[in-house]
């Protein structure tokens, strides 16, 4: 995941917290060590939350939660009002998960649920179709020879890599001439305002973020030259507009 996100955005600055999982041979992580970490997150000031994990919570009938998962709402909820960025993956088991029972975190309020797609921008069929709600995505997970899972937990490092993109390219388009001030810039770390941007780069009629329509395959590639730096610039001009329709509006060239 690691190697995925810096292949997205080099210059981001990482904060890893290894979780304990449930049992030896277990690849689950406890519920009280992800509230942990993500409350470590929060002391740490991070800007996003990468959750390449998943855990069933208590179906939304039972009335009272065990504590440990009272523990890890909060910690979503603490997250979100620091206007942190979250990405949780969806559980990979397509319409065969379980009913009644939350998936945490992609589930929760004010986390963006990231599902996998093929190499042509189709849903996998390990995807479920109960959680493709407003603010679910769908993000590559096959175009990385790091991870041999290929399902949403590298789609959602991909999600949380792209976005660490945008937000580096938001800060290079700041020192554009006419660009929008620090505020607006600040502005994108708010989940409505980051699912409005998200939004403007779906492919048309699907859940598919189209990214590489609008940022060069020389950046994709980590190629970052001047051509590169300054599409995304102007990428993010265009879409802090979407933000803020009062920024100021320079002319967009996209390459």
């Amino acid at each position: 995941m690691v190697k995925i996100i810096m292949g997205l955005c080099p210059t981001a600055k990482l904060f890893v917290a290894r979780l304990n999982s449930t049992s030896r041979d277990s690849r689950g992580p406890t519920t009280a060590s992800a509230a942990e970490a993500i409350k470590w997150a929060i002391k740490n000031e991070v800007d996003i939350i990468s959750m390449s994990w998943t855990i069933q919570m208590s179906p939304s009938s039972v009335t009272q939660l065990h504590a440990d998962e009272i523990r890890l709402k909060d910690a979503v909820r603490q997250a979100r009002d620091a206007n942190i960025l979250m990405f949780g993956a969806s559980a990979d088991q397509g319409n065969n998960g379980p009913a009644e029972h939350l998936i945490y975190p992609a589930a929760a309020p004010g986390v963006f649920c990231i599902i996998a797609a093929d190499t042509y921008g189709q849903l996998k069929h390990t995807v479920g179709a109960e959680r493709l709600g407003q603010y679910t995505y769908a993000f590559p997970s096959e175009e990385t020879k790091d991870a041999p899972d290929k399902g949403s937990s590298v789609a959602t490092a991909m999600a949380a890599g792209f976005t660490a993109l945008l937000l580096h390219a938001a800060e290079l388009g700041r020192d554009q001439i006419g660009a929008p001030d620090k505020g607006d810039v600040k502005a994108l770390r708010n989940y409505q305002n980051m699912a409005k941007v998200l939004e403007e780069l779906l492919v048309p009629g699907t859940k598919y973020i189209g990214a590489t329509r609008y940022i060069p395959d020389s950046v994709c590639q980590g190629d970052w030259d001047s051509k590169g730096r300054n599409a995304l610039r102007f990428l993010m001009l265009k879409l802090i507009m979407y933000v803020n329709p009062r920024a100021s509006n320079p002319p967009f060239v996209l390459y």
